[in-house]
């Protein structure tokens, strides 16, 4: 094969790879429940996990792609070293369904919580896949 061809292969190839989509790797997602209810009496567990460098190595890779956020009253971005909200309760609902937005399959969302949600929870079925 001359240069030629062989330069016309590549760009072929690279044509069809930018096309097809190469594989991504796959993201970590992290949602944090702030509300008291999880937090009550744990302070040093909080403490813990809201310093960064943090003991988990999960949340500071995902705070530092701005993949991990805090739900609480509402749901905003993680921030290291804010305190856990002192009333209300956590609209886990309408938090996971802010992430299954941004998510893409094969994503995986870690989620430190007691369960309890002010609004409905999204069926499991909607997050297989």
């Amino acid at each position: 094969m001359t240069p030629s061809r062989i330069f016309a292969l590549l760009a072929l190839l690279c044509w069809g790879a930018s096309i097809a989509g190469l594989p991504r790797e796959r993201m970590e997602w992290v949602l944090v429940d702030a509300s008291p209810s999880v937090w009550a009496g744990n302070s040093q567990a909080w403490d813990a996990l809201a310093s960064i460098p943090s003991s988990s190595s999960r949340l500071e890779e995902a705070w530092r792609g701005g993949r991990a956020f805090r739900v609480g009253r509402e749901i905003r971005p993680w921030i290291p070293g804010e305190e856990p909200d002192s009333a209300g309760g956590s609209p886990l609902g309408s938090a996971l369904a802010f992430l299954r937005e941004r998510m893409l399959p094969g994503d995986r969302l870690y989620f430190l919580t007691d369960g309890r949600s002010t609004d409905t929870l999204p069926p499991t079925w909607d997050w297989k896949g």
